[in-house]
């Protein structure tokens, strides 16, 4: 629509606009229909006055306190305990998993992977010397592709591995 049609729009129509969606032309809906109008203003209902008490649930007292009052003021007990750490995880049974440990097995696994990768491909590929140079370029690649991924899978179940031998 132009903005001149959306501005000849019918006043009982209305366009409502939700990010990601296509506009929307709706009716506009009659507030004066709405079950609970009797509540407001245009309904019949009184019009509604701020600061009134009549349906308060609480109230509030200020006395006034000379300074030599404020220096009698007793102040009530506190009944509170400071708890230690140990304390706390008694109380919660707080469970501390073996990071420091499990870091370092999965730190020892990647290491290890990494030498079997480069053990892998410090051997000179198995290429036949009578095949063609296109063969054997092809070889050489799919022979470092499956390499790369036993690294990349030792190294990704390094996680797993680690955590199946400490039993977590």
């Amino acid at each position: 629509m132009t903005p001149d049609e959306v501005r000849m729009l019918d006043n009982n129509l209305a366009l409502l606009f939700i990010r990601g969606e296509a506009p929307l032309m709706d009716e506009k809906y009659d507030l004066l229909k709405h079950p609970n109008v009797k509540y407001t203003t245009d309904g019949g209902a009184p019009a509604y006055t701020h600061g009134s008490t009549e349906y308060a649930v609480a109230g509030l007292s200020v006395s006034r306190l000379t300074p030599a009052d404020l220096a009698n003021v007793q102040e009530p007990e506190t009944s509170y305990e400071l708890l230690s750490d140990e304390d706390m995880a008694n109380i919660f049974q707080f469970k501390e998993e073996p990071q420091n440990e499990t870091v370092c097995l999965e730190g020892a696994i990647i290491v290890l992977a990494c030498i079997i990768f480069s053990l892998f491909a410090a051997s000179p590929p198995a290429v036949d010397p009578n095949a063609a140079a296109v063969t054997q370029v092809w070889s050489y690649v799919g022979e470092l592709l499956f390499n790369m991924l036993i690294l990349v899978g030792a190294v990704k179940m390094a996680d797993r591995v680690v955590r199946e031998m400490m039993g977590l």
